[in-house]
């Protein structure tokens, strides 16, 4: 997947995925419109890498994702102008 640089839209939504989010996707330079939602077999933290995306559009929405709790990962994910997800991820800390 990390070998699709030029990909802008990526629209994944309802397809009965299952399992993690890869990492690779944090190197789709070119990616502004990511759609996952309603797969809700999808689980566990998105990856650290998505940071160092542009999203305009990201949809996590109906997945059993969630977000880490850091600083630098939620304040991406506010700046993301349509975004749309729910959960936020334990911490790990005491």
């Amino acid at each position: 997947m990390g070998n699709l640089s030029s990909v802008a839209f990526l629209g994944l939504q309802v397809n009965e995925l299952s399992g993690s989010v890869p990492s690779e996707l944090g190197g789709l330079s070119a990616l502004r419109h990511l759609y996952l939602f309603t797969n809700s077999d999808l689980r566990g933290p998105l990856p650290q890498e998505l940071t160092s995306l542009r999203l305009t559009t990201f949809d996590w929405i109906f997945t059993g994702l969630c977000s880490p709790p850091n600083a630098e990962f939620q304040n991406w994910l506010g700046s993301i102008p349509r975004g749309q997800g729910e959960g936020v991820c334990p911490s790990s800390e005491p």
